[in-house]
């Protein structure tokens, strides 16, 4: 480019808008520039679902080297937003901008080692190249290396390092550590159970729409575990959740509807919400759901569909819809249906392998 080029460029540079500068330094070759008009494309497409314009200046800047646009690139193939979904050709763009130190490709390319897309499982490398986006401080990696070592996988297992990792992580905001850490916190798990820090971990992550933490925070102002008990609440809580796809909550919410707890009692209510979480293949949900059509509340009575759903239930381990079905004829769900009516009910006890009914003992039908 010749010096009067670049005196005529700058000189165009001055008196254009910003996105033109910026159009006009990335056509001019500048792979930063290149990247950052890649950005607002990007940005834009999550609105209009057309990435292509985005792809082609991320692919520009990487070509160049530039380590942003290379990682930018790779995601772009790991999602198949703009280029056909092709794991090799991430982890490869990745692998450009790891070995430059760049902390988001080292997360991602550790992240794609654990799970084993396109490149072979590796728990090792996994545990590798996130530390080394940890140490440089990406919350995301952070998080990752302490569910490794949590669970002892590509490292030794430690409870100890894994809680150090999951805190530095949730201390800088990141909403699935922060979740992880209010659960240890709830079930005492390598830490004392304390109910005030885990409402308060879960609160931080239920607020950026985790909707694990939703539920477990529900559960929390449901039974009043350091928090005021606050049926109302977990109700909103669990509906959070629940409207987000999270079957545990939609199970929950079910039972709320069943029983009228923290929300006014609606029998079609509880078998919508039921019917939802046992699609996803919940199984207390599935079970939940079976008693519904065995008893016909909420639903038409219809034994064939209770005993689909039983069965799904039970054959999940759910040892309930396992009893159930030990009754199995027809004339036996009728039997249950009366006692179900009259607040009676059965156990099934298991002695020298034979089921035995008792008639005289209560259990809950339904469960949250």
């Amino acid at each position: 480019m010749s010096m009067e080029t670049i005196r005529r460029l700058k000189s165009s540079l001055a008196t254009a808008d910003p996105f033109s500068r910026l159009r006009q330094l990335a056509q001019s070759g500048d792979a930063e520039a290149q990247n950052r008009l890649g950005e607002p494309y990007f940005n834009a497409a999550g609105v209009s679902g057309n990435y292509g314009d985005a792809a082609r200046w991320f692919r520009l800047s990487a070509e160049q080297g530039n380590a942003t646009g290379q990682c930018n690139l790779g995601f772009l193939f790991e999602r198949g937003l703009g280029v056909p979904q092709d794991f090799v050709e991430a982890v490869c763009w990745y692998r450009f901008a790891a070995e430059q130190g760049y902390a988001a490709a080292q997360c991602n390319i550790g992240l794609l080692y654990y799970l084993g897309e396109g490149v072979p499982k590796d728990a090792s490398k996994a545990a590798r190249w996130s530390r080394l986006a940890a140490e440089q401080d990406h919350a995301t990696a952070m998080c990752h290396l302490g569910f490794l070592y949590q669970e002892g996988e590509g490292v030794e297992q430690d409870s100890v390092e894994a809680l150090r990792w999951f805190r530095l992580a949730a201390e800088k905001g990141n909403a699935t550590a922060q979740c992880i850490l209010g659960c240890l916190y709830q079930d005492g798990d390598g830490v004392a159970v304390d109910y005030s820090e885990a409402s308060r971990w879960l609160r931080s992550s239920a607020s950026q729409g985790d909707t694990v933490a939703q539920y477990n925070l529900g559960f929390q102002y449901e039974q009043g575990l350091g928090l005021p008990q606050d049926r109302e609440k977990a109700v909103n809580l669990f509906r959070m959740s629940a409207d987000q796809g999270n079957s545990d909550a939609q199970n929950r919410l079910g039972a709320a509807y069943y029983f009228g707890t923290g929300v006014e009692q609606s029998y079609a209510e509880a078998a919508r919400w039921y019917r939802l979480s046992a699609e996803q293949g919940n199984a207390t949900a599935q079970r939940n759901l079976g008693v519904l059509y065995r008893d016909g509340v909420g639903v038409a009575q219809d034994d064939p569909e209770a005993a689909h759903w039983l069965r799904l239930s039970a054959e999940q381990g759910d040892e309930r819809a396992q009893c159930y079905l030990g009754f199995g004829s027809t004339m036996e769900l009728a039997f249950l249906r009366t006692m179900a009516k009259r607040r009676s009910g059965f156990v099934c006890q298991q002695i020298n392998g034979t089921r035995q009914r008792n008639t005289t003992l209560a259990f809950f039908l339904i469960e949250g």
